[in-house]
């Protein structure tokens, strides 16, 4: 969003106040926020991406936080890992060409994939094409790359197109993107990630509806989201597949639409315009959309669905940044809070850890619904019989804390797994007996309140 995007933002915000024109949605509701979401705090992720958009799209793999994004100055893709959103790791990326934007990334399936969304056919940045003959690079190139570890990548070919999102869903990978200018590629899959194949245009979609945006799988159905589809209006995709698609037209017109999440028996994608948000919800595996409309000067970023209520970030388009956190239980009726002044992109959960990053990668924002992790954590080695200590987490979450689990492992073999009686207690003085002197062992302590575990603490290549 430009300087003066928010300026002309705030300045219409100003006039709306001063002519009382409500800035709170219609469907919204007063009172104190409900749990979930309802306290955030900030911290510096000292780290900095060159391209902020549409980089920050954090996800949660293999336990932790990563984000895949470019780093100012040299070019080269970089990964950042946090395991609570507080403190975060910065490693390079091999395999990866060096400036190459991947629009987004997931893990799914034991495997990273990311796909692009821009390509050298049709004047745009970035993709190297290839050719087998040296004569003919116009049909497919590089568009995808797949990771085991997120650090050390393989391109692979795909159908050429502006691949803009992509998710895993029964038993196959699913990308959607932007046809302009390059046929009817707006759907393409994969069973392994590596090999693709585009899908015909979905029969549902009107003739002037080229580019999805968004897709998710969520409890057991693929949908996906058009984006400026044209005269006919605002189109949603469902497939129980991946192959064999139906759409729902929505009347209000087109809009963006950052998150699609499920609860409480509701599917919800949540959408806007720089004038307005807009809810959509089902309760039929998207067959048909309820539309709300939140009459509010608003840039969505974000939506998840943790403890039982759906918690959206946005950004107030006001010079400097004001943001806003809504929670809701259905999806409909909402209450509202604040959040830290950032542009805050993106929202993703860790079991009860909810983080959003900043624009440019330079801050991060989370609220616990489940405690942070215990800090200090040390161990003692004496007769081959092991005491652990440490300090109690900094956040409680919602709820306080009640026990603490220890468990120490060997390997992939846990040999103690006990909590802790009391959640006051931050020494576990039971001592662990029958080490072996040559083994070195993984030792984890994790706070857990009503809602259940938190970030877990790990101290590993304890000595016995």
């Amino acid at each position: 969003m430009t300087t003066i995007q928010r300026t002309l933002a705030s300045a219409l915000m100003a006039v709306m106040v001063a002519l009382g024109i409500a800035l709170a949605p219609a469907a919204a509701s007063a009172g104190s926020l409900p749990t979930a979401g309802s306290t955030w705090v900030e911290y510096p992720t000292h780290h900095a991406c060159a391209d902020p958009w549409p980089m920050q799209n954090p996800l949660v793999a293999q336990g932790h936080f990563y984000d895949l994004c470019v780093s100012p100055g040299s070019g080269r893709s970089i990964v950042l890992t946090s395991r609570d959103g507080r403190n975060w790791k910065e490693q390079p990326t091999f395999g990866l060409p060096n400036g190459q934007q991947w629009w987004r990334t997931i893990y799914a399936h034991g495997l990273y994939v990311a796909v692009r969304a821009y390509n050298t056919a049709i004047g745009g940045r970035g993709a190297p094409l290839t050719s087998r003959n040296g004569l003919d690079f116009g049909s497919r190139s590089y568009q995808v790359a797949t990771s085991r570890d997120g650090v050390t990548w393989k391109t692979h070919i795909a159908p050429i197109g502006l691949w803009t999102d992509v998710t895993y869903g029964d038993g196959r990978f699913v990308a959607v993107g932007n046809s302009t200018g390059l046929g009817t590629h707006i759907v393409m899959t994969s069973r392994d990630g590596m090999k693709w194949s585009a899908v015909n245009s979905p029969a549902a979609m009107p003739d002037d509806t080229t580019q999805l945006n968004n897709v998710a799988y969520v409890h057991g159905v693929f949908i996906a989201t058009a984006y400026e589809p044209g005269s006919r209006g605002y189109e949603v995709m469902t497939s129980p597949n991946g192959l064999k698609w139906t759409g729902d037209v929505v009347p209000t017109g087109s809009y963006s639409a950052p998150a699609i999440a499920y609860g409480n028996g509701t599917w919800a994608i949540l959408g806007g315009t720089s004038t307005q948000a807009v809810i959509l919800t089902s309760r039929n595996k998207g067959r048909t959309w309820k539309e709300t409309v939140l009459q509010s000067t608003t840039d969505w970023t974000g939506m998840v669905y943790v403890n039982h209520e759906f918690v959206a970030t946005a950004d107030l388009m006001t010079t400097p940044s004001s943001s806003l956190v809504m929670t809701s239980p259905d999806a409909v009726t909402w209450k509202f809070g604040s959040a830290p002044n950032q542009y805050w992109w993106s929202l993703v959960a860790n079991k009860g850890l909810l983080l959003s990053l900043s624009e440019d990668g330079t801050q991060s924002m989370v609220s616990y619904v489940t405690p942070s992790a215990p800090s200090n954590l040390i161990t003692q080695i004496s007769n081959n019989a092991m005491t652990v200590r440490w300090n109690i987490p900094d956040e409680n979450g919602i709820a306080p804390v009640v026990h603490y689990v220890v468990n120490v492992s060997a390997g992939t073999k846990s040999l103690v797994n006990v909590s802790t009686s009391g959640g006051s207690r931050h020494t576990w003085l039971n001592d662990i007996t029958g080490l072996d002197p040559t083994q070195r062992y993984t030792v984890t302590v994790t706070a857990v309140n009503r809602y259940g575990e938190g970030v877990p603490m790990v101290l590993r290549n304890v000595r016995g």
